[in-house]
């Protein structure tokens, strides 16, 4: 029988095969999939975030306060575009980073959880299906809150 690996070991493996696989994929995938269209960014979730960064409060496209978006995600949003337009660098880069942090930190609790059922070092193996999935990669350089 195969002995479990170090416990810290498995969490910097996990977090670091979990952002060389963000980066494969971000060198890796076709254009089409990395140029789609936003479709919650213009309208939705960037519109209030840049409003309330300009100094207009928590308003939608028409100028009017709006609550159809749960705030959280655009109240994390905030910092990340402060960041981006402070610094010129691109909101897509910044959204990338972030993304892949916090997949990592995912990752990561994910394989906590799997050591409390799993004795065995295939325990490793919920943290590298969740790294993995397609629909994570899908959207990691978009804002979405999934």
């Amino acid at each position: 029988m195969v002995p479990p690996l170090r416990p810290d070991f498995e969490v910097i493996l996990v977090f670091l095969l979990s952002v060389l696989t963000s980066a494969l994929y971000l060198l890796v995938a076709p254009d089409s999939l990395l140029n789609k269209p936003c479709g919650d960014c213009e309208g939705g979730y960037l519109t209030f975030v840049n409003n309330f960064l300009d100094g207009n409060g928590w308003v939608g496209v028409d100028g009017k306060f709006s609550a159809t978006r749960p705030p959280g995600h655009s109240l994390f949003l905030i910092p990340l575009v402060w960041i981006s337009k402070t610094y010129g660098l691109s909101t897509t880069a910044v959204f990338l980073v972030s993304n892949t942090l916090l997949n990592s930190i995912s990752a990561v609790l994910l394989l906590l959880i799997a050591r409390q059922y799993y004795l065995h070092w295939t325990r490793i193996v919920v943290p590298i299906t969740w790294i993995s999935c397609p629909f994570i990669l899908w959207f990691l350089n978009q804002p979405y809150p999934e």
